[in-house]
Order: structure tokens, then C-alpha cells, then sequence
């Protein structure tokens, strides 16, 4: 027997669940088969049909155009009904009798009248918010119910559902001024959260056994001495009411997050004797002193911008960027950029070289341009600028130069997820940001001599599409200036393989050509004196990290077997001699030296002194491998627990002594904290090697 069904988008849905050929009739046996339907956001107005869908235990049916479900109403298997978004459905009375409804979702609709719901006894979740209801009574005998969202309608009373003693949720957000008194209770109660409903008062909730969840934000409060004996708290959010004192917090030793935003908070030194805290927000108050919280900012995620206290962080960086768009949703999802490159060009090696402008990355190319400092769109505005749209992640790459190495901070502010480099490490990443324009975030940064390569990889929520704004800067005394990016057609003559960096490889790309007249490569003839040199490789040498900001990898060095320690004590020597005394001759006779460091095997594996030492907080720790060999290294204490163990990889024979090579210990336990002062040890194992030294930090 075939199924009427006159709604074609429906149908179609039907079709594509069934698994048959378009145009063909759908059975009654068929239709009895089915357990579940999902028909999200099809058109569909008409569910006639669906009432041979008999053993039907899930049905969405969210963002339609449904206004009568008389089709469901003998579905006696329903399980699941979901029907949000339908923007005209005001009548539920044809689910008045279906016994087995546990979860019914009709969020943002017409309706007024829940009175069809007083039956259904399995009910354990509601969710109706944005609708037109004014009166819960129907709902008072659902002593099943364990959640209920009823936020965005008319309900002044919540008298209705003050024996609901299994409710374990409230969403009760947008709502008139509500009182609290009925829920007092509700001894199950582990959730509550509203946003604008103004709250009357928050001793009701004083008594419950089981509340972990405290969310009322935007509720008018100025009281919040209730809190005090709420122990059992873990989470509280309290965003835009007008709470000046917060010393009842104290006891609160359970609490993992809080949020204060938005109040007009003063004294937050209460907030130090919080010892489970992870995450703490109280930006846009009026706190100027944040000294007796110190240490928290070592240990936790603290946001609290827009506070007296907060410092300014100097001049927004504008530009020059460079910027490219690619297809993607959320930083979260991985590199984007190596997908968008077929792997050819990954987040890691541009945070490590800098962009090329022009170079394509999928459809787009990296393109030059400005961020304005200010508004909230400065980022969909450049893109628009650009006609590339919004509709993805886009990366931003600028180079820092800086005249000396600088321990600084890094100023950050942004709308969405953000993953952020510096020289080629992750010093910032989080998947949302804030709505409002401006610093967030800061945190310490060192600025090396010479070239620094920034690289931001920003996403953009749906929701949030003309408000895709970002701002990053450093401290107000930071010295540093923003190069000129790099075009494919100005790359300069010292990058001589043209990859976008001056390094070790085009040192060997010279030495190939050394001492010929007029070579097949012209690029070898650094200069254009016609001859390749000791003048060229002195010009390549003195620019070698200029772009990239790092030294050479020794693994290059290793691989180029042409460039050897002999060759570049004779390069040294014969610069040395021809040395005019220029910055070129001076700087390019360093970095061979440097190099000569690296190349140079040691005859053996040791262990050196670290340094600083004494140290506070961070220590690097030099040795040397006389052959490869996997490296870790272990900090104990004086009486020799185990504080940390560092694994540093398979590394090449060569001496790592350098910052940029050394092990490097910031003075944290395996659980991220800061270790006391006091005598510690550190072994060094490399393969069959074994060495321990000591060292001291004192704070």
C-alpha cells in the first residue's frame, strides 16, 4: 500500500532516508521501518504521511514551516520530537497523548498554551524558549522533568514548578522580574542559568544540596551575601549586574570558574583564597589594584581588560601585514593553512620564515595590507577591501625588527578563536574571544635582535560576521619597528634561492659557485661584481636569520656535506683578511664563526652547567652529543623526586649551547606549577650517556 504524501520537500526527506530512487512511491511498510528522520531546515509545511511512520522514535524537524501536527498524534513510539524554529506553530495539542515523549524541543514559535503537556508523565527535557508563554501550571505534574528551558517568554511565576523535585536544569533567561522563592525546593536542582531576567533576590537557592551552577547574568543584582553559604558552588557567572562587594566569595573553596564581568567591583583580594580556581573573568570593573591576586596569574586563565589596574599596551600594530584567506571553520580543526597548501606551506614554517607576498595559498594569494587599530570589524573590513569575503580563517604574517633582544609583553584582543605564533612557537591560543574592541590579553614575550616573524591565525563564528575584529601590540616602551613585507619580485639578492629566507642553503648555493667568474647561477654572484667571492658569502652570512629570525637548522648543516668545517675556517680567514671594517664584513664574519660552532662535532658527550645559576624562573641547560642519540632530560628535587622530565627528541650529533639550542627549563612541575626556591639536580640521558649536575633557584 502506497503513502500519501503531498508535501514534496517531505517527501524528498523520506526518500533520502529510505534510501530509494527519487519519484518512486513510498510503502506503508516501508514507512513502518523507519526509527528515526531528521528533516532539518527542507521547507517542509505538510507532515500528512507521517502518520504510517508508526515505530518512529526520533524526529527533527527543526527550522520549517510546520504548523499542524496532527500527523504525529498516534506516533505512540516517539521517543524524541524536535521542532524548533517553525516560527508559526502555536498548537501542540496533537501530542497530547503520546506516552513515551521524554525530550520535546519547540524553541522560538508562537506558543501560548502548554496545557496539551499535562499528561505527558515520561517528559524529562523542554526546551521552549522564545515563545509567548505566560503560564507553567500545565507542566506542574511532570515529576519527571530534569531540565527545562523556558527563557524569552512572559512567565512571571514559577510557583508551577516548585515540586518538581527530579529538575536538575533551569534556563530561565529574558523573562519579567522573577522570584527565586519556588525553586527553593527543588533539592535536585544542579544548574540554574538566566541572562536579563531580573532576580529578586538569591537567598532561595541557599539550601540546595546539589547546586554546582550559579549563571544570572544581566539580573540587576547588587547583593550577593546569599553566596556565602553556597559551598557547594563550582561555577558561578554573574556578568553585567551591579555587584560592588564580592567578600562572601571567600568560602567558595569548590569553585573551579568565575565570571564577574561587567559589575562596578572594586577589591577582588577575596578571589587569592579561591585554592581549585582554573578560570577567572572580572573585566569592566573598577579594580586598580590587582597585587593581592598575584598569584593567581601564575596558575589560572585570569581576563580582566577594561579595569583601571589593567595595563595600556603600546600602539596597535596596523600593518604592514600580510594576509591570506582559506577555507576553514575553527582554529580548533587543525591547520588550515598546510590543508589549504596541500601541505606545501604549513602554519609552523611561515611562523618560522614569514609570508611571501603574491605566493598562492589554494585560491588566494598572501596580500599586503593595514588592520585599522580601532572598531570591531577591522578584520572583515580589510577583507572586504580585498573582495575576498569572510567565509573562512584568515592568517595574518608581519616581521618585527628589533634593535636588541627585549623581554616584553605581547597585547592581544580578538572576536573568535585565535592561534597565535612568535618565531615559530605557539605563545597564545584560545577558541573564543570577546566582544568588544581592543587588548585582552597579555603575556610575557623576548623579542630576539634583528628579524621577529609574527603569524595570527584568526577564525570567525557565524554569529559573529561583521564583528570579526583583532588587535595586537606590545608594551608601551617596546622598541621596534614593522618591515616591509617580502614580495616574490623584491626578494633581495642575499636570499639567493629565493625561498623566502636567508639561511644555511644559500651559503652552500654560493660555495657551489665559489671563485668562478660569470656562473650559471647569476644569483650566486651575490654582489654583481661578476665574480662569486669571499665578498658574497660574507653578504649572504650577514644576513642569514634576517628573515626567518633563527639560525640555520643544523640538520641542513648535517645534510650539505660540501659545507664542512675546513670550508668555513678557510671562508673565516679569508674574510678576516679582506675585512674593511664595514657592518657587512663584521656581522657576515660572526655568523660564519657561528656556524663553525655548529658544524663542529664535539669528540665527546657531556653535560654543562646551566644557565642562569642561580635562576629565577627559567634556566637553560647546555650539553653536547658526540654522536646522535635520543635526549632526555630529568629535574629532581634535593632529595630526589621527580619534578619534571623533558624529552628533547632524536638530535644530531653537535653542541647546543645557544638559547636557541639548549634545554630550556621555565621552572615548572609536570602539573604547570612553579617549583619553590631551593637546590635541585638535572640528569641528562643520551642514549648510554647518563650525567647529573645541580642548580639553585632562588626566588
Amino acid at each position: 500500500q502506497v503513502v500519501d504524501i503531498p508535501d514534496t520537500n517531505l517527501r524528498s526527506a523520506l526518500i533520502e532516508t529510505l534510501g530509494k530512487t527519487p519519484d518512486t512511491p513510498i510503502t506503508v511498510l516501508e514507512m513502518e521501518s523507519l526509527k528515526v528522520l531528521r528533516a532539518n531546515d527542507r521547507g517542509i509545511s505538510d507532515l500528512t504521511g507521517l502518520e504510517a511512520a508508526s515505530r518512529l522514535r526520533e524526529l527533527y524537524l527543526n527550522h520549517n514551516a510546520i504548523a499542524d501536527l496532527s500527523p504525529l498524534s498516534g506516533l505512540n513510539k516517539l521517543y524524541r520530537l524536535e521542532l524548533n524554529h517553525n516560527e508559526t506553530l502555536s498548537d501542540l495539542s496533537p501530542l497530547s497523548g503520546l506516552p513515551n515523549l521524554n525530550v520535546l524541543n519547540i524553541e522560538h514559535n508562537v506558543i501560548s498554551d502548554l496545557s496539551p503537556l499535562t499528561e505527558l508523565f515520561t517528559l524529562h527535557h523542554i526546551g521552549m524558549h522564545h515563545n509567548i508563554v505566560e503560564d507553567l501550571s500545565p507542566v506542574a505534574g511532570l515529576h519527571n522533568l530534569r531540565a527545562l528551558s523556558m527563557g524569552d517568554n512572559l512567565i512571571t511565576d514559577l510557583t508551577p514548578i516548585k515540586d518538581l523535585k527530579k529538575l536538575e536544569w533551569i534556563g530561565m533567561s529574558g523573562n519579567p522580574p522573577a522570584d527565586l522563592t519556588p525553586l527553593s525546593g527543588l533539592r535536585s536542582l544542579r544548574s540554574i542559568h538566566s541572562w536579563g531576567t531580573p532576580i529578586l533576590d538569591l537567598a532561595p537557592l541557599k539550601d540546595l544540596p546539589k547546586l554546582r551552577v550559579l549563571d544570572i547574568c544581566g539580573g540587576e543584582i547588587l547583593d550577593i551575601s546569599a553566596l556565602a553559604e553556597m559551598t557547594t558552588l563550582t561555577e558561578i557567572y554573574l556578568v553585567g549586574n551591579d555587584i560592588t562587594d564580592i567578600s562572601s566569595l571567600a568560602n567558595l573553596t569548590n569553585l573551579t570558574r568565575l565570571n564577574l564581568s561587567e559589575n562596578d567591583i572594586s577589591d577582588v583580594s577575596v578571589l587569592a583564597g579561591l585554592p581549585h580556581l582554573k578560570w577567572l573573568a572580572f573585566n569592566h570593573n573598577a579594580v586598580s589594584d590587582v597585587s593581592e591576586i598575584d598569584s593567581l596569574f601564575e596558575d589560572i586563565v585570569i581576563v580582566w581588560h577594561n579595569n583601571p589596574a589593567f595595563p595600556g599596551g603600546g600602539t596597535k600594530i596596523v600593518g604592514p601585514w600580510l594576509w591570506v584567506l582559506v577555507a576553514g571553520e575553527r582554529m580548533t580543526d587543525g591547520d588550515a593553512l598546510s590543508v589549504a597548501s596541500d601541505g606545501r606551506g604549513t602554519e609552523q614554517q611561515v611562523a618560522t620564515v614569514g609570508a611571501s607576498e603574491g605566493k598562492h595559498v589554494g585560491n588566494n594569494v598572501w596580500t599586503a595590507d593595514t588592520i585599522a587599530p580601532s572598531g570591531n570589524n577591522n578584520i572583515g573590513e580589510m577583507l572586504k577591501r580585498q573582495g575576498i569575503g569572510n567565509n573562512g580563517i584568515v592568517y595574518g604574517s608581519a616581521t618585527i625588527e628589533s634593535p636588541i633582544e627585549q623581554q616584553t609583553r605581547l597585547f592581544v584582543g580578538h572576536r573568535d578563536g585565535i592561534r597565535l605564533y612568535l618565531n615559530g612557537d605557539v605563545v597564545y591560543q584560545k577558541n573564543s574571544g570577546h566582544w568588544q574592541e581592543g587588548y585582552h590579553v597579555y603575556f610575557p614575550v623576548t623579542l630576539k635582535a634583528g628579524t621577529n616573524v609574527l603569524l595570527a591565525g584568526l577564525d570567525n563564528h557565524p554569529n559573529h560576521v561583521h564583528q570579526w575584529h583583532a588587535s595586537f601590540g606590545f608594551d608601551v616602551d617596546t622598541d621596534y619597528t614593522v618591515n616591509a613585507p617580502i614580495s616574490r619580485e623584491k626578494i633581495p639578492a642575499y636570499d639567493v634561492n629565493m625561498d623566502g629566507q636567508v639561511n644555511i642553503l644559500d651559503l652552500v648555493l654560493v660555495g657551489q659557485f665559489f671563485g668562478v667568474s660569470g656562473p650559471s647561477n647569476a644569483r650566486a654572484d651575490v654582489n654583481g661584481d661578476g665574480r662569486v667571492n669571499i665578498s658574497d658569502i660574507v653578504l649572504v652570512a650577514s644576513h642569514l636569520g634576517e628573515i626567518t629570525g633563527i639560525p640555520a637548522a643544523p640538520v641542513l648543516l648535517r645534510k650539505n656535506t660540501e659545507l664542512t668545517p675546513a670550508m668555513l675556517n678557510t671562508w673565516i680567514q679569508q674574510a678576516q683578511t679582506a675585512d674593511d671594517g664595514s657592518l657587512t664584513f663584521r656581522q657576515g664574519i660572526a655568523a660564519l664563526q657561528r656556524l663553525l660552532e655548529i658544524v663542529v662535532v664535539p669528540k665527546r658527550t657531556a653535560l654543562l652547567v646551566n644557565y642562569p645559576n642561580p635562576f629565577n624562573p627559567e634556566t637553560w641547560i647546555p650539553y653536547q652529543l658526540a654522536v646522535a642519540a635520543d635526549v632526555t632530560l630529568t629535574i629532581y628535587t634535593a632529595d630526589g623526586q621527580q619534578v619534571r622530565k623533558l624529552s628533547l627528541g632524536h638530535k644530531p650529533a653537535g653542541i647546543y649551547e645557544s638559547k636557541s639550542r639548549a634545554a630550556y627549563w621555565e621552572g615548572k612541575n609536570e602539573l604547570g606549577e612553579f617549583v619553590a626556591s631551593g637546590l635541585y639536580f638535572y640528569t641528562l640521558a643520551a642514549d648510554d650517556f647518563i650525567a647529573t649536575r645541580k642548580m639553585l633557584i632562588i626566588k
